[in-house]
């Protein structure tokens, strides 16, 4: 039997792994929030109020079971973050 592992109330099996290697690996431009929605929709992973469970995933990277891409950065984002800090500028 193949082993299984319990993430936010679904089970991710091989298979399951095998699937997000193949996304990564066939989409490299994809960045890990696009990866993460995309592999959410094809499963239908989804929070009781109807929104992608698309964040949960990240927690197999914590897990150390995969390695996502890295996240992309904005400068709006950069911006935002030196503004909302004063120590940064």
């Amino acid at each position: 039997m193949k082993e299984r592992l319990l993430l936010q109330g679904r089970k991710i099996s091989i298979d399951d792994i095998q699937l997000i290697i193949n996304l990564i690996t066939d989409n490299p431009e994809w960045h890990r929030t696009k990866l993460s929605k995309e592999l959410s929709k094809i499963w239908n992973w989804r929070r009781a109020n109807g929104d992608l469970k698309d964040m949960s995933l990240l927690k197999l990277e914590k897990k150390d079971i995969l390695s996502f891409p890295l996240p992309v950065y904005r400068l709006t984002t950069i911006f935002a973050i030196k503004l909302s800090n004063p120590r940064l500028t």
